[in-house]
C-alpha cells in the first residue's frame, strides 16, 4: 500500500511563489496539485525535489520574478510523536519541554496534528517564528531557551553556549537530507540508456527496461520481493487489456518491453499509445520503494478509466508517496487522494488544500470543465457506445422534439462489454452505481444479451439494475427487450442500412429474432464483416420515420426515458 513518508510542505520566494509562505495542507499517500497550466504546479515539484539534494543555490531563474530579492524559506510539516520516538536516550530529559514547544498555537496551521517549522534554503530554523507575537523573549523562545538549559552537557562548554533554536534543530533533525525523491517527467517512452545518461537513467522509460529486466529474473537474496512487484505489474496490465494471460517480457538484451496478448506477443508500443505511456507509469511506479514520486500530468494519453486504474494502483499495490501535477477533473474523486488547489493570482502561486465537495467544484471550475462534463448536468443516460446513443436521441426526439441534448440531458458511454466482463463485487461495478452520489438524476441502457427467453441477464447487470432503477431517488434503468438494442429496429430498416453502409456484404441473414445478433455480417465470399455501427445506427435513423408505438416494449421505454429527462429539468413545459 502506496505509504505517506513526507507530511507537508511550505514554499515561499522561488519562482513562482512569492513574499507569503503558500502551505500544501497535510499530504496524502497519493496528492493531486490540481489547476491551470502555467499556475505554478511544476514549480512545486522542482521545489520538493531541490530540497532532497545538497544543493541550496538559486540561479536567477529561480527567484521569484514579482519580488527577486524574497530570501526562499520553506516550511516542513511534523508529526510531534515521531520527533519524540526519535529522540536518544540521552535527550529523552526535555521531552516535556520539546511537546510544549512544538504543540505551541502558532505553529499549528490546519488543526490536523501538525507542527510546521519554518526554515530557510540552507536548512537553519528561522529564529523569528519562535517569538510570541509581542516579540518578548517568552512563550515560544522561552521554550526554546529552556530546552537549552537542559539538554546540555557539563564537561562540552561548547554546546551550553549553542543557540537555542539551533538545539532545538538538532533535536527536530532535518528528514529531506535523507528522503528519496524521484521525478517522472510527462514525456514517457521505454527506450534504453543513452550515453551519458548514466547508469540508471530515468523513470519515464529510460533505463526502466533493465530495472524491469531484474524484477523479471530476480537474484536468490531479492527473489520474493521482486517476483510479487512483476507479478503486481503484470496483475495491472492484466487489468488494463482486460486479459487474464497478459503478460509482461523484457526482451533479453534489455531492448524491447514485449506483451504477450490474445495469443500474440508485441512490442509495448504497437498496443497503441494510452496502454504504453499507463504500462509506463506503473512500472516505474514499482521499481521504486518508499519514494516521494513526482509525476508530471499522468493522465497525458490516458483515457478516464485508465486514468483511475492508474490511481488505485498507486495506492493499492505500491510503497511509494506520490505527487501528481494534473488538469484532469477524472483523477478528482478518487476517495483515497489529497488535493491540492493551485492557482496564480497575477503575482504568485497560491496553495489551497481542498477540504470540501465545495472546494473540489472550485478546481473543476478553474480547470475550465463545465457542470455536464463532471456529470452534473440535469439528466445523464449512460449508454454502452456511441451506436447506442445514436439510436436513443433519435427516439427522445421523435416522442419529445423539444428536449435538446447538451441542454436538458447529456448521453455518456461506459465502454461496450464492461458488465460481461466484470464481477458483481468488483470495485469497478460499485465505483459505477457510486456515480449516483454526484448526481442523482442518471438513467442507464443496458443490452441483455440474452440469447433465449428464458436465459438471465447476468449478475453484474442485475446488481447495476438495482443500483439504478430508483424512480423515487430519480434514477431510471432499461434493460433491452431482445439481445442488444438494435434488435428494436425493424427488419426491412436494418437489412437495407446495412446493405447502404457495407454494399460488399451478402443479404443481412438475421430475420428478426429477438433473441439473436442482428449485425452478423458475411461478405459475398463468406468472411466475417465487422459492422460499423455507427454509419449503420445513423442510416437507420434515417429510415426510420415511425414513432416507437407506445404499447410496445421500445416505446414504454423511450416514454419512460423521457418523462425521467423532464422529471428533472423541473419547470420545463414540454408535451410528452
Amino acid at each position: 500500500m502506496a505509504d505517506i513518508i513526507f507530511p507537508g510542505l511550505g514554499i515561499s520566494g522561488f519562482r513562482s511563489f512569492g513574499t507569503e509562505m503558500q502551505y500544501s495542507g497535510r499530504l496524502g499517500s497519493v496528492t493531486l496539485l490540481a489547476g491551470q497550466n502555467n499556475a505554478g504546479k511544476s514549480n512545486f515539484l522542482r521545489f520538493f525535489k531541490k530540497l532532497s539534494t545538497s544543493d541550496s543555490s538559486l540561479s536567477i531563474l529561480d527567484r521569484p520574478q514579482s519580488h527577486p530579492d524574497t530570501p526562499c524559506r520553506y516550511s516542513l510539516a511534523y508529526s510531534i510523536d515521531k520527533i519524540i520516538e526519535s529522540l536518544t536516550p540521552e535527550q529523552r530529559s526535555v521531552e516535556g519541554t520539546l511537546r510544549g514547544l512544538l504543540g505551541h498555537p502558532s505553529l499549528q496551521k490546519f488543526n490536523d496534528g501538525l507542527t510546521w517549522l519554518e526554515f530557510n534554503l540552507e536548512g537553519m530554523l528561522i529564529e523569528e517564528q519562535f517569538r510570541d507575537a509581542s516579540g518578548e523573549v517568552a512563550g515560544l523562545v522561552g521554550a526554546s531557551r529552556l530546552i537549552a538549559n537542559e539538554w546540555n552537557d557539563s564537561n562540552n562548554e561548547t554546546a551550553r553556549r549553542l543557540n537555542s533554536v539551533r538545539i532545538t534543530q538538532r533535536l527536530i533533525g532535518r528528514p529531506l537530507e535523507v528522503l528519496s525523491v524521484e521525478t517522472i517527467e510527462a514525456f514517457r517512452q521505454i527506450r534504453p540508456v543513452a550515453d551519458g545518461m548514466g547508469a540508471n537513467g530515468t523513470h519515464e522509460g529510460a533505463g526502466l527496461l533493465e530495472k524491469l529486466q531484474k524484477l523479471q529474473n530476480p537474484n536468490a537474496e531479492t527473489y520474493r520481493r521482486d517476483s510479487e512487484k512483476f507479478g503486481a505489474i503484470n496483475k495491472f496490465l492484466q487489468n488494463v487489456l482486460d486479459d487474464d494471460s497478459a503478460q509482461l517480457e523484457v526482451q533479453h538484451n534489455a531492448l524491447t518491453l514485449n506483451v504477450h496478448h490474445g495469443g500474440r506477443m508485441l512490442p509495448l508500443e504497437n498496443l497503441g499509445t494510452g496502454i504504453h505511456q499507463v504500462v509506463i507509469l506503473a512500472a516505474a511506479a514499482t521499481v521504486l520503494d518508499r519514494t516521494v514520486v513526482c509525476i508530471e500530468e499522468p493522465e497525458v494519453h490516458l483515457h478516464p478509466i485508465l486514468q483511475r486504474k492508474f490511481i488505485r494502483y498507486l495506492a493499492n499495490e505500491t510503497s511509494n508517496q506520490y505527487l501528481i501535477a494534473t488538469h484532469s477533473a477524472h483523477f478528482l474523486d478518487f476517495s483515497y487522494a489529497s488535493v491540492i488547489h493551485v492557482s496564480h493570482n497575477g503575482n504568485h502561486t497560491e496553495l489551497i488544500p481542498a477540504l470540501t465537495p465545495a472546494s473540489l467544484s472550485t478546481i473543476c471550475s478553474d480547470l475550465g470543465y463545465r457542470p455536464s462534463d463532471l456529470l452534473q448536468t440535469n439528466a445523464i443516460i449512460w449508454v454502452e457506445g456511441p451506436s447506442d446513443r445514436i439510436y436513443l436521441k433519435h427516439w427522445i426526439g421523435q416522442v419529445s422534439s423539444g428536449l435538446i441534448e447538451g441542454i436538458h440531458y447529456s448521453i455518456m458511454f461506459y465502454g461496450g462489454g464492461l458488465l460481461n466482463h466484470l464481477t458483481p463485487e468488483d470495485e469497478e461495478v460499485s465505483d459505477f452505481i457510486n456515480l449516483r452520489r454526484l448526481n442523482r438524476r442518471l438513467a442507464i441502457v443496458i443490452d441483455s444479451d440474452k440469447k433465449s427467453q428464458r436465459a438471465h441477464v447476468n449478475a453484474t447487470k442485475k446488481r447495476v439494475f438495482a443500483g439504478f432503477d430508483k424512480p423515487n431517488e430519480g434514477g431510471f434503468a432499461w434493460v433491452t427487450q431482445g439481445y442488444t438494442i438494435e434488435n428494436y429496429v425493424p427488419f426491412e430498416i436494418l437489412r437495407a442500412a446495412v446493405a447502404d453502409v457495407h454494399p460488399q456484404a451478402k443479404a443481412l441473414q438475421w430475420q428478426g429474432d429477438q433473441w439473436v445478433n442482428p449485425l452478423e455480417v458475411q461478405s459475398r465470399s463468406g468472411k466475417a464483416i465487422t459492422p460499423d455501427k455507427n454509419k449503420i445506427a445513423r442510416k437507420v435513423c434515417e429510415k426510420w420515420t415511425e414513432t416507437p408505438p407506445a404499447g410496445g416494449h421500445l416505446g414504454s421505454m423511450v416514454h419512460r426515458c423521457v418523462q425521467f429527462i423532464l422529471d428533472a429539468n423541473e419547470g420545463l413545459e414540454e408535451t410528452v
